[in-house]
């Protein structure tokens, strides 16, 4: 098996009750098998209390969000009462993974942090140089058998890797970075299997020039996506807090005025290496690069909307809480996938004309 990471992803250590905020909030906690089993069979007041509070939603086990938004279990010092009871090992498989995620695909597993963490998120976003990838054998881990097509699964690390490169090539202006990473995401996304072999071998600043060109002319007549389009699609998904909900209303004066282009960078990369490897998927309803490259690129537009004028404090809080309120929630994800492959405001040529015209 082999284990591909980002280089920053060993700085994690949760800091438990010295965090600012609480990963128990707001979501329901979804119950794996095998802890639902231990659960039930454990026989403690603490027992009777897990399985009152354990309920089924859409067919799964979950503890479900009290009234304030905070886990059952989550004590007035913000620890697992669990935990502290049973010890990390007791609890279930999405409490003791998170921030942390997987991707799983058969002879390689790919691990990452979530942003919608306050830890994780100071550790991505303060960073200061060129995201890299770790990847490490470990022959002892068992190899799980998948449907993965492997042509597929090497055309989707070969382009990300090119998309990974451009996002970190500060010699050149971030909108076009953003324009050149969905071009390629265009033209290379719909034949992973089979890339051609002239679309990731150039990628220095010179060589990039002509492309940018052809870019430019493509979207020459095109309308593009506006800061109200961006602000409008958030507020058409499922929205989590009053408090999010309130923010997007009261956005005025819109702009995708850039932030600090690092910032940007360490969000780009976060997204870029999380979601497009979902393309390599079996599942067809997965089987979309571009449209991933368009989430990565939106969600920089949508931060960049929002947060303008922020210090970097505050653009952190944001960056939270985007992640929590789009990206952990699949049926958002869903809905903006469908939104950039149905409606025309969202093409690649909008998006290419907002960036560079």
């Amino acid at each position: 098996m082999k284990i591909i990471i980002p280089d920053y992803y060993p700085l994690f250590s949760c800091i438990a009750g010295k965090c600012p905020d609480t990963c128990c909030a707001g979501w329901e906690v979804v119950v794996d098998p095998e802890s639902e089993k231990r659960y039930m069979e454990l026989q403690s007041p603490l027992g009777e209390r897990i399985r009152r509070e354990m309920t089924s939603i859409d067919g799964e086990t979950c503890f479900q969000a009290q009234a304030d938004g905070r886990c059952p279990f989550l004590n007035e010092k913000n620890l697992c009462d669990i935990q502290a009871e049973l010890g990390e090992e007791a609890l279930c498989q999405t409490c003791h993974l998170y921030p942390r995620f997987i991707n799983n695909f058969g002879g390689s597993e790919e691990r990452g942090l979530s942003l919608s963490c306050p830890e994780a998120a100071r550790i991505i976003l303060s960073r200061r140089k060129r995201l890299t990838l770790t990847f490490e054998d470990h022959p002892e881990l068992p190899i799980q058998l998948t449907d993965m097509d492997a042509d597929v699964f090497s055309g989707m690390q070969t382009l990300r890797a090119a998309a990974l490169d451009l996002a970190g090539m500060n010699e050149i202006p971030m909108n076009h970075r953003l324009a050149l990473i969905l071009r390629m995401a265009r033209k290379g996304g719909d034949s992973l299997d089979a890339l051609p072999e002239t679309l990731v071998e150039k990628l220095t600043p010179k060589e990039l020039i002509p492309q940018l060109k052809r870019a430019r002319v493509r979207c020459e007549k095109t309308a593009p996506l506006t800061p109200q389009t961006v602000k409008e699609a958030l507020l058409s998904l499922d929205i989590l807090t009053d408090g999010w909900k309130e923010r997007l209303e009261k956005a005025e004066e819109l702009s995708f005025a850039p932030l600090h282009p690092q910032f940007e960078e360490n969000v780009l990369n976060t997204f870029l290496y999380r979601y497009l490897a979902r393309s390599a998927y079996p599942d067809a309803g997965k089987k979309d690069f571009s449209g991933y490259a368009k989430f990565a690129v939106f969600s920089i537009l949508a931060l960049r909307m929002l947060g303008a004028g922020m210090d970097k404090k505050t653009l952190t809080r944001l960056t939270i809480l985007y992640s929590r309120e789009v990206e952990h929630d699949e049926e958002n994800i869903a809905a903006l996938l469908r939104l950039f492959k149905k409606d025309k405001r969202f093409s690649e040529k909008a998006f290419t004309a907002a960036l560079l015209n």
